[in-house]
Parts: structure tokens; sequence; C-alpha cells
């Protein structure tokens, strides 16, 4: 009888282990996997399904599901029905069209534009007039934001009676920190493709002028504005006084000074490979770029050389520079100065000039701004914030090629604070 409850006893003991550990594995790792997953839930609304004619109103993109670090939203829309914010009030700076609730989560807009929708179909003859327009808006948060959800309000006026959809295109894309909190993760959009249908009606009949006063964010009156002329740029012919003449082989001996590095860099980052370019006026099409080796300089500064064949003999333009982690900088000015770092602007008519054989140039008078990372895209945006913040501390070698900006060796605070501080310059110089 002893043996058969000692068999039992050892047999519900090991029922309690086995069960007693199928809970702890099932809440520490399966109810984490099903419960936690990688999407962001998107949801698009406005106050009212019906909108009047020429009256302002509120598209809201609601995103929520993750502690999110960083935004890059790309609206489609109907251009010939509905106007964004940015393109019936103009000349109002810096005042935008989008309204982030808490406004403190995403504090930062990057990025916010319209241009014509890559998707705009080829229009068909006799057909009503329908452009498509993009708005892309680009949003992070440079300090820690709390909370799983946020609301992004945009602007927007029908300017025509009709239906008209909203897309959010799925390009689109949010991120911020995967489990752990050290590294950038970017979430899935659920859904992927959502839209707002907007149905415009008349204002009980009452005719609401298409010129004049226009209704400000504040809802006040807004005076017209009389648009100066700016004054015609003088020829070419009067820019440049030497003849262009033949062609011949120009070497640029460049010296450079990039955003942070201000010693000597670690070893093992003292070389950094920078994209230059050239283009001759008037003669733009011959517009060449090569990727040459620039080294570094115990006085911070960057020394290389590139070499160009069969460009014109003589001529003015200009020169375009990027480096690996960097925004493209345009310089048009053999000795260029800047007010305030990363503040070099080319003047009005103001063209470098380049002979024939070998130039030096020195540029370190100029910061090229740093952010960009790669992949590059040409603009400084959630993704390249997101991964430095997530990455602080970090002194991993593939993580280091992409986010140590000041080459010292670790990804910290200083290479956070000169991306934020590039922030207000957003993109590469065409």
């Amino acid at each position: 009888m002893l043996k058969k409850y000692t068999k039992i006893s050892i047999f519900v003991l090991i029922a309690v282990v086995t069960f007693g550990f199928m809970f702890w594995y099932i809440n520490k790792y399966l109810y984490k996997f099903f419960a936690s997953t990688n999407n962001v839930t998107v949801a698009m609304s406005t106050a009212k399904e019906t909108q009047t004619l020429n009256n302002e109103f509120l598209l809201t993109v609601r995103l929520s599901g993750q502690l999110m670090n960083g935004a890059e939203l790309y609206l489609e829309y109907d251009a010939s029905k509905l106007q964004y914010f940015k393109d019936y009030i103009v000349n109002v700076l810096p005042e935008s069209g989008i309204v982030v609730v808490p406004p403190e989560y995403f504090d930062r807009v990057i990025i916010e534009k319209t241009a014509i929708s890559p998707n705009q179909p080829v229009p068909t003859p006799g057909a009503d007039a329908h452009v498509l327009k993009e708005l892309t808006a680009i949003m992070v948060n440079t300090v820690q934001s709390t909370g799983n959800s946020v609301d992004i309000n945009f602007k927007f006026k029908p300017k025509a009676v009709g239906v008209s959809t909203i897309t959010l295109l799925a390009k689109s894309s949010v991120v911020g920190a995967a489990e752990g909190g050290n590294t950038a993760v970017t979430f899935e959009l659920s859904p992927a493709n959502p839209s707002k249908t907007i149905t415009v009606v008349e204002d009980g009949g009452t005719i609401t002028p298409s010129e004049g006063p226009t209704v400000s964010p504040s809802d006040g009156l807004t005076p017209p504005v009389t648009e100066i002329p700016t004054p015609s740029e003088p020829p070419v012919s009067q820019i440049i006084s030497p003849p262009i003449s033949g062609s011949a082989n120009i070497k640029l001996n460049l010296k450079l000074k990039f955003q942070g590095i201000t010693t000597l860099p670690k070893e093992g980052s003292r070389t950094m490979d920078v994209a230059v370019g050239v283009a001759p006026i008037p003669y733009v099409h011959l517009s060449r770029e090569k990727i040459a080796t620039f080294t570094a300089q115990g006085d911070g500064t960057w020394t290389g050389s590139v070499e160009f064949e069969d460009l014109p003999s003589y001529f003015a333009g200009t020169i375009y520079i990027k480096g690996p982690k960097h925004i493209k900088k345009k310089v048009c000015s053999n000795s260029p100065k800047e007010p305030v770092p990363g503040g070099y602007r080319c003047g009005a008519f103001e063209l470098l000039n380049i002979k024939e054989g070998v130039n030096d140039l020195d540029f370190s008078s100029i910061v090229l701004l740093a952010g960009d990372l790669p992949i590059q895209n040409g603009v400084i945006d959630a993704v390249d914030i997101a991964f430095i913040r997530q990455t602080l501390r970090n002194q991993d070698t593939d993580k280091l090629q992409r986010g140590d900006l000041n080459l010292d060796g670790i990804i910290d605070t200083q290479d956070y604070s000169m991306v934020l501080s590039a922030l207000g310059f957003k993109y590469d110089e065409e």
C-alpha cells in the first residue's frame, strides 16, 4: 500500500511540475508572441462625412498599438477637389497643416510638402481635369514619448463639389524600438492602404469667392498677399566672363569639414568615400559625379582629390559634395563662408570658377551636416533618428559604420545631438 501511495505522489508531483513549467513557458513566451505583434493599427476619420465647399476640415490619421519614434506618411488625394493647407495658405511661414495630438508625441515635423503623385493617370482627351497629388509628412519625437497611440490631423479645404478619396499609401511607414530597446524597427501598418471618402456640398447656396481672404489656422482672416516680382537674373553671358573653349582634364584638391569631427578620428575611421559632382554653367547637362577617398587630418579636416575629363577648359559653375552619412551640399564659391555651422547657401548669381589643370579648393570654412544614414535617401528622416536613438552606447562594428557620426568609436548623445541640429536643413541640395 505504501508503494502505491508513493507512486501516486510521484506522479502528482511530476504532473504539477510539468503543468507549472508549461504555464510559465506559455506566459513568458507563447503569450507574449501572440499578444505582441509588430503592427501599428491605422484608422482614418473626419468629424463629418460631408464637408462644405471652401470650409477647412481636419482629416485624422490615428496610429496605435506600439511605442513610436517617428512616422513617414504619404497621403494621395484629388487636387481638383481638395486643397492641402500648404497649397492655399501661401507666404505664411512657418505654419504647418499638421496638428499632432498629443503635441509632444511627434514634436518635430521634418518634411511637409505636396507634389504631383507618381500614380497620376495619363489624361484622356475631353475628360474632366483630374490631378492626383501626394502629401509627404515625416515626423519624429526628439524626446522619448509615452503611450502607444497618437492622432495626426491634416488640414484640407474643399475647392469643388463632388466626392473625393484621401488614401494613405502603402509605402508609408512607422518606426519605433524593438523589444529590448536597443535597435530600431519598422512596424507594419494595418490596414496597409486605408482611405477616407469625402463628400463636398455647397454651403446652402451661398457663393464663396475663390479669391480673396483666406481662413488662417487661428480662424482669422488673412488678406490676400500681393506677390512681389522676383528680379530677373542676368543672362549667363553676363555671369561668365571667360569664354569656354575646348575641353580639358581638371583636378580638384579639396579640403572639407564634416559636422562633429574636430580632431583625428579613431584608428580605422580615418578615411571615407565622398561623392563629388561638378555642374558647369551653362552646360548643366555635363554634370558629372565621382567617388573619391578623403583622409582625416589632425585638425579635424579631410583632404582628397578627384579628376574630371573632357570638361570645358574654363568654366563657372557649382560643386556638389555628399559624405557617406551626410546631406548633400552645393558650393558656388571658391572660398565659401557661413554665418552659422551648416548655414552656407549659394548667393544670387554666385558661381565657382575652375580652370584647366589643378584647382586647390579649401571648403573647410563650411560644415557638411550629418544625419542621412546609409542607405541614403537624400533626407534626414524618422528612420535615421530612430536608429541613432535606439543604438545609443552601442559599439557594434556594423552599427558604428552606420550611426557613429563624429567617428569617436561609439554611438552616443553627441551623435544624437548632431542629427537633431541638422534637422533644420532637411534635404539634399539639388
